[in-house]
């Protein structure tokens, strides 16, 4: 019986890896974690791994803060490119704090690795996203982003509240009438805009309609804050500020007698 021929098969693609180093100033100075001493971890994980790494495909940062974007990181900003093009199927590093010292940056990287179906490996962390315990961990990292964005988003709301308390404005434009000096928190009058705030609660006290108002302001040429158009909303605007023209609102000068 004659022997049986084998069959060829093709050979599995090896998985091509970008490894990312950084070490800042002070870093480099006082902990002795340099370029070469995370390059050797990286590239020993990447043999581990069976995974080839070429030369065009290690990402250096030299003297370079983590808590930087990578529009300030070129390093980064390389590996970054080469995970959008498609040249890397992973990416190793020595720790996350390499990656970013920002949670919010860490996490944001770590999702659009996996959305681009990039493994990503973390030397001392243990986190390998190419294994099953791995990929569960992104739960994790995904819980941990939206956690940062929720304290970020609480502290803005608590400065903008202290914010009021102290000035009397929270963000964005203050109502017509008033002003606020560059660089200053103190709200003042504005003359000539609380004219015409006083005129159009005068007209709207004599009974003309929003509408009306607006046709009025424009046939006069008049100008607010508001542009060069006035439209009944934006007299509406003006109407509904009303407590504080009247002095109801703590720190902004009154413009309307109650």
């Amino acid at each position: 019986m004659p022997p049986r021929r084998k069959i060829a098969t093709a050979p599995a693609a090896v998985t091509s890896a970008a490894l990312y180093i950084r070490v800042s100033t002070d870093e480099q100075a006082t902990s002795g974690l340099g370029l070469a001493a995370q390059l050797d971890r990286c590239s020993a994980q990447a043999i581990v791994k069976g995974w080839a790494v070429a030369t065009e495909h290690i990402y250096r940062d030299e003297g370079i803060s983590g808590t930087l974007g990578p529009e300030k990181r070129p390093g980064l900003a390389g590996l970054l490119a080469a995970v959008d093009a498609g040249a890397v199927q992973a990416v190793i590093v020595l720790d996350l704090s390499r990656l970013a010292r920002s949670v919010k940056l860490v996490t944001a990287m770590i999702e659009s690795f996996d959305q681009a179906g990039i493994s990503f490996v973390s030397c001392k962390e243990n986190f390998d996203t190419s294994t099953a315990m791995g990929r569960a961990m992104l739960g994790i990292v995904a819980v941990f982003g939206q956690l940062e964005r929720d304290l970020t988003s609480e502290r803005t709301i608590a400065a903008l509240g202290e914010r009021d308390k102290q000035h009397g404005y929270k963000s964005g434009r203050i109502p017509l009438g008033y002003v606020r000096q560059p660089g200053q928190e103190l709200i003042e009058v504005d003359d000539q805009a609380a004219a015409l705030v006083r005129q159009i609660f005068a007209r709207r006290a004599a009974g003309a309609s929003m509408q009306t108002i607006a046709d009025e302001l424009n046939s006069a040429g008049a100008a607010g804050r508001f542009g060069g158009t006035w439209y009944r909303s934006t007299v509406k605007i003006v109407l509904d500020n009303a407590p504080t023209y009247q002095g109801q609102h703590r720190h902004w000068p009154p413009l309307l007698a109650e």
